[in-house]
């Protein structure tokens, strides 16, 4: 009987792995790389020491840009399926390290609920839906397996252990929180002769933190360690918030409302419990050093916008190591039949409410990835006349998820890997807001401008065109010749003069026209046919004729 229970127990498990796998892949699919990713595919070229060992954010992430290297060796850059593949099992790691985790103590009932919960985290969107989380979440698996493993205490299982904990830390520096339990877990059994065991991985990490981690930029201040302990409550309260589907529809969207409320009556009932004799058990101590000492190194390195405690990369993590904390605490607890059936109840109705969380979360990647195809098309377009050194900084791209890319080291990629942007024909028919970030982009890599005309107003006359004031002295058009053109406000008043291209508003912003004063602008020509469109406002008439196109740079061969 137990047998059977336990095989229905993986079944069911695998199925929802499965499905969350399914739910990875199909909506990631969709997508495209996003900042961090950038700088990984970009600008760590080959395999040398410095590539693949110099800190990203503070962390060691060798085997999350091994797994990137070896991917785009394998399938390009414009192929996203194997690296949703590789995230779905990843986090479907988490969910069979927790399950097995909690079967031990708990029951495979409670295990598939907690499992469930994780697999389906919608506030844990960027866990679910961006690739480069493969290195939080795959040390918070690992470093679960790490501790399922010593408490087999058997020779095989301590390397096990060692072996896990030495790749929890190259995934990410969560591992050094599991570094930590894991020697929790040997000094209360006073294991000495498995020091070993924590020895080994936390000397890797100190020789890489001495060579290569010491010298990156981080947000440590000590004024953020006084602040730890404001920071570490509201981080379990947006934990529970997010577990218990409390902080999204249709229950809200502040991580605290209800979350602030629930650890406090946490608190209560473990104080309670503690008068009545029922003092925690020792056991629980080494899950509760990974857990404290996450949000307290959170904490020490928080930056405002970045590393909030509700921040949806952090989720999957708070969560976890709140159910592994609650199964230790209620070691040996198995719910009746009708007990389990309403918490699972209740599990449903809070991945229903989380789904929301993962919806709002796909819809922002959704956009991103536009804007990220749209801003790669236009370098492809502008090749031969955008300087390498060109950047998609936040104002120059619509997105601040896109500074890691510069495109000489993108035209590098893409000459060797392909690339994820779209055609030119798949351009004309992007979102709104992906037209006019292809705009832009193309406007700054030509350095596109207004310049004084020798001359002033004098000049071609045949071929010109007159843009004449509109009624409403609102906004007027006319596409522009080949190779730019001679542009004299032939009014009494200024001219505020926009262009545009691909989108159908005027992002790119030339500036002004005074009143008499010829100007020049020069487009240089490229492979689409598509003309660049002027636009003006304000009450004075433009008289634009047609100008010899300026020689290109070739900067992008």
């Amino acid at each position: 009987m137990r047998e059977r229970a336990d095989r229905l127990s993986l079944a069911a498990l695998a199925v929802l792995c499965l499905a969350s796998g399914v739910t990875v892949v199909v909506l990631g699919s969709r997508l495209t790389f996003f900042n961090d990713e950038w700088y990984v595919l970009l600008l760590r070229p080959g395999l040398g020491a410095d590539s693949l060992l110099d800190p990203h954010n503070g962390h060691l992430t060798l085997l999350p840009i091994l797994a990137y290297k070896g991917l785009v060796s394998a399938f390009g850059l414009d192929a996203q399926v194997p690296f949703r593949v590789l995230l779905a099992a990843v986090t479907a790691s988490v969910g069979v390290a927790v399950f097995l985790y909690v079967r031990e103590r708990l029951g495979a009932g409670l295990a598939l609920i907690a499992a469930a919960l994780l697999l389906f985290l919608g506030p844990a969107w960027q866990d679910l839906l961006w690739s480069f989380q493969i290195g939080l979440v795959g040390s918070l698996s690992t470093g679960i397996g790490a501790l399922l493993a010593l408490e087999r205490r058997t020779a095989r299982a301590s390397a096990l252990a060692c072996a896990l904990l030495v790749a929890s830390i190259c995934l990410s520096n969560l591992g050094v929180s599991f570094l930590i339990a894991a020697a929790v877990a040997l000094a209360l059994r006073r294991a000495r002769s498995e020091a070993w065991v924590v020895a080994v991985p936390a000397l890797i990490f100190a020789a890489w933190w001495l060579i290569w981690g010491q010298d990156d930029r981080t947000g440590f201040t000590w004024g953020n360690v006084a602040r730890a302990p404001a920071y570490v409550f509201d981080a379990i309260s947006s934990g529970l918030a997010a577990g218990t589907g409390l902080g999204n529809y249709p229950f809200g969207f502040d991580p605290y409302a209800w979350g602030r409320p629930l650890l406090v009556l946490v608190i209560v009932a473990l104080a309670a419990l503690a008068l009545r004799g029922r003092r925690p058990p020792v056991t629980v101590l080494p899950v509760a050093a990974a857990a404290l000492s996450f949000w307290v190194l959170l904490a020490a390195n928080f930056m405002h916008n970045f590393r909030e405690p509700h921040t949806s990369r952090y989720q999957l993590i708070s969560v976890a190591l709140l159910i592994l904390l609650a199964a230790d605490l209620g070691r040996g607890w198995r719910p009746r039949r009708p007990a389990l059936l309403a918490i699972a109840t209740l599990a449903v109705v809070a991945i229903g409410s989380n789904l929301s969380a993962l919806r709002d979360g796909y819809r922002f990647f959704e956009d991103e990835s536009e804007i990220a195809r749209a801003d790669l098309a236009a370098l492809d377009v502008g090749r031969d006349h955008i300087d390498r050194k060109f950047r998609l900084l936040q104002p120059i791209a619509g997105s601040i998820y896109m500074t890691g890319v510069f495109a000489g080291p993108y035209w590098r990629e893409r000459d060797a890997h392909g690339s994820p942007a779209y055609s030119a024909a798949e351009l004309e028919g992007a979102s709104a807001a992906a037209r006019s970030a292809a705009d832009v982009v193309l406007a700054s890599g030509y350095g596109l401008g207004i310049e004084p005309a020798q001359g002033g107003g004098a000049g071609p006359r045949s071929g010109c065109e007159l843009l004449a004031p509109a009624p409403d002295a609102g906004l007027r058009e006319l596409a522009l010749p080949a190779g730019g053109a001679l542009i004299v406000n032939a009014g009494a008043a200024e001219a505020a003069l926009r262009l545009r291209r691909f989108s159908s508003g005027f992002p790119a912003d030339l500036g002004t026209l005074a009143p008499g004063v010829a100007g020049r602008l020069r487009i240089p020509a490229d492979a689409v046919e598509l003309p660049w469109r002027l636009g003006a406002s304000g009450g004075a008439a433009l008289r634009v004729c047609p100008v010899a196109t300026r020689p290109g740079t070739q900067a992008g061969s």
